[in-house]
């Protein structure tokens, strides 16, 4: 699993409209919800986690990898309103490994890297071979992030690339 928090404060109107057109959360969503900002206050934090596990997790399950052949690994990422949390789970000989967890802070500070080498004697030896590379960009400032990642495997005779991975990181806490 991979984390990051993105704390990010501050509420602009135009971000948050912007942000409905981009995943959908319309005039329908709101009223259903209830109208106004005191009725968009009293929902739970609880609920606004669940929104946010909702958006996220269907929008990059839709354009996930899937697993290109047996060895390569299959990502799935989900969210909450501080947090990406991403899934690894490398795929060998019909048994199903997982890459430990390790911190998202770690992933992103560096173009690329090596899965065994960034989680050292706890890495599965499955992990060996593959690498990853990553582009961010904000797509609404202050707000949304879009991340696109890519995966690599090399066993030294064959190298196989991933299609990029995209997904959204969003601050939850100031869309409501």
């Amino acid at each position: 699993m991979l984390r990051r928090e993105f704390l990010i404060k501050g509420k602009i109107t135009e971000r948050k409209r912007l942000l409905r057109e981009v995943t959908g959360l319309g005039a329908p969503a709101a009223a259903a919800r209830g109208k106004g900002k005191a009725a968009r206050r009293r929902r739970s934090k609880r609920e606004g986690f669940l929104l946010a596990d909702a958006l996220i997790a269907a929008a990059v399950i839709f354009a996930g990898l899937g697993t290109l052949v047996n060895t390569m690994p299959q990502l799935t990422v989900l969210a909450t309103k501080q947090r990406v949390q991403l899934d690894i789970d490398f795929y060998a000989q019909s048994k199903q490994e997982e890459l430990l967890a390790t911190s998202y802070d770690q992933i992103l500070p560096s173009d690329s890297g090596d899965f065994t080498s960034l989680l050292g004697s706890n890495a599965p030896a499955v992990a060996a071979g593959y690498t990853w590379s990553y582009t961010s960009k904000e797509v609404i400032p202050g707000i949304m992030k879009e991340v696109v990642l890519s995966v690599t495997y090399n066993s030294g005779a064959v190298t196989v690339n991933s299609p990029d991975l995209t997904f959204y990181v969003v601050d939850f806490d100031n869309v409501v």
